[in-house]
């Protein structure tokens, strides 16, 4: 049998001063974090400026991934990528530090 939930307090006991502390009152309330994976997204757009004046700005398509989620699979903050690309389809692994090359 589960353990029933903390009652999350309503905002009248919130007023009336029924739960000592406001602080943990609303920590009650806030659910965890729990990372999860999108399972799609939308391919926005930025735009280079333009050569031309006249010609105006080249939009160009824009990925943006972030999210805790991201780090669970092992994207962490400055991660290196190494990124393969055909007709529709993306592919990103995290490079190991040891097999990273530099350019002389």
């Amino acid at each position: 049998m589960n353990p029933s939930p903390t009652p999350t307090p309503t905002d009248e006991e919130l007023r009336a001063g029924l739960l000592e502390d406001l602080n943990e009152a609303r920590l009650c309330r806030c659910r965890p974090r729990v990372p999860r994976q999108p399972t799609h997204c939308t391919v926005g757009y930025d735009s280079y400026p333009s050569k031309e004046r006249h010609s105006g700005d080249r939009l160009v398509p824009v990925l943006r991934l972030s999210g805790l989620w991201l780090e669970q699979l092992g994207f962490a903050i400055g991660s290196m990528l190494q990124i393969t690309a055909r007709a529709g389809e993306l592919g990103m692994s995290v490079v190991e530090v040891d097999t990273v090359r530099l350019r002389d």
